[in-house]
């Protein structure tokens, strides 16, 4: 098998199983988000986290206004670009080939399930919403899993460290000094404090990404979404949150000042005394 996508730019390389015949046990269901399944699996005798990815959302994508009437990008084009799981094996394969892996947790490439594996899912009650064929066009088609490191989720559902804020922020910079534009961070896609999730990332080349295209959607008014202030905002949404529950008591910790978008002034949510952003 040769590196996904098959697309220009970065791919991530096929998971070298030890044996002919690629021996997957699927321990414990860890989790379901809006694009895949993640699964605790045993391969070769080792422990790792097995995401499984369905297609619904390959669906959803049409073609951009911007695009209409072109020869650059068709309807299939853009699907094959916004698919969660060729998003993740751009992203990875980015990381691979700058050497920033330490942005993520440690990814091993991807495999394709057989029907075995398929029938030992569902089996065991694993063949969810997200990973079921509810389309026609894709009865045929084979699972698709990405392999990663497996960490033990915390006891603490969420918890920042206010000190670790300003390499959490450079990591994002540094994500999109090489390319990557994550899309969707939230506090769900960290884990020890990196981003685990890049199933909605659009790594350059991507159509998306295009400086012609990037400069119709800004000056016409119609969003922010494929430029880095997108995962600024979210970045710093996903802060103003945590504060929130740290004021109410739901969650214990201490109050982050630091954000992404460093123009804007925040306020302390008793005192309301104006406190000027604090340096990376």
């Amino acid at each position: 098998m040769s590196g996904l996508p098959l697309l220009p730019g970065p791919k991530l390389q096929p998971f070298r199983f030890r044996t002919k015949v690629p021996n997957i046990e699927f321990v414990e269901e860890l989790g379901e988000g809006k694009d895949s399944t993640v699964w605790k699996v045993s391969i070769d005798d080792s422990i790792y986290a097995l995401k499984i990815f369905g297609f619904g959302h390959v669906l959803n994508y049409p073609l951009s206004d911007f695009y209409e009437g072109k020869d650059e990008y068709t309807p299939e084009d853009i699907r094959t670009y916004e698919d969660p799981f060729h998003c993740e094996c751009r992203a990875y394969g980015r990381l691979k080939e700058t050497g920033k892996e330490h942005l993520s947790i440690a990814c091993y490439g991807y495999v394709m399930l057989s029907s075995d594996h398929e029938k030992e899912l569902l089996d065991k009650g694993g063949m969810t919403s997200t990973i079921d064929r509810w389309h026609e066009e894709f009865e045929n088609l084979p699972l698709r899993a990405i392999v990663k490191e497996f960490i033990e989720e915390p006891d603490e559902y969420w918890h920042l460290d206010p000190k670790k804020i300003p390499r959490m922020i450079r990591d994002v910079d540094t994500l999109h000094q090489i390319g990557i534009f994550v899309n969707d961070i939230s506090a769900e896609n960290w884990l020890n404090d990196v981003i685990m999730d890049f199933s909605r990332a659009r790594t350059v080349p991507h159509p998306y990404y295009n400086r012609d295209y990037i400069e119709w959607l800004t000056k016409g008014g119609r969003g922010w979404d494929s430029t880095a202030r997108r995962d600024e905002k979210d970045f710093d949404s996903m802060i103003d949150t945590w504060n929130y529950f740290v004021e109410v008591g739901t969650y214990k910790g201490e109050h982050v000042w630091h954000r992404m978008q460093n123009n804007e002034s925040r306020y302390k949510l008793r005192s309301g005394r104006r406190f000027n952003e604090a340096p990376r």
